[in-house]
């Protein structure tokens, strides 16, 4: 079986630094804080396009015209929720009525029939 050579290793200190890179000699800079620009900025700061297309931040909270379909339709569905919550408030209103008015009814049918009975009853007794 043929052995297979182990794969060089290139350690630390045999390497040579590059022209471009930073030597291990080097010390880092030290940066204060406030000089030291956050990824974190907030929006209004981040602009939405570069140079002569950037937008204002209310030229971006404007709707375009992708976007104006869209709040179209929502706009559309949100009155038919409204009207449909109207109708149907109207026809709950309306059953409770008709309801009411059976229920008056039907108690005024059975004053009327008991009142018969005791009437016919009566006749019968005498």
């Amino acid at each position: 079986m043929a052995r297979i050579p182990a794969q060089e290793r290139c350690l630390s200190l045999e390497q040579v630094p590059f022209d471009d890179t930073p030597s291990a000699q080097e010390q880092f800079k030290v940066v204060p804080l406030a000089e030291v620009t956050s990824a974190l900025k907030p929006l209004e700061h981040i602009p939405t396009g570069e140079g002569k297309d950037a937008e204002t931040p209310e030229e971006a909270a404007r709707p375009n015209a992708r976007d104006l379909p869209r709040i179209s339709a929502a706009t559309e569905i949100l009155e038919t929720e409204e009207y449909m919550h109207w109708r149907y408030s109207r026809c709950e209103k309306t059953a409770i009525q008709l309801r009411d008015e059976m229920v008056i009814n039907a108690r005024r049918e059975i004053d009327e029939l008991r009142a018969k009975v005791q009437t016919d009853l009566s006749a019968e007794l005498a």
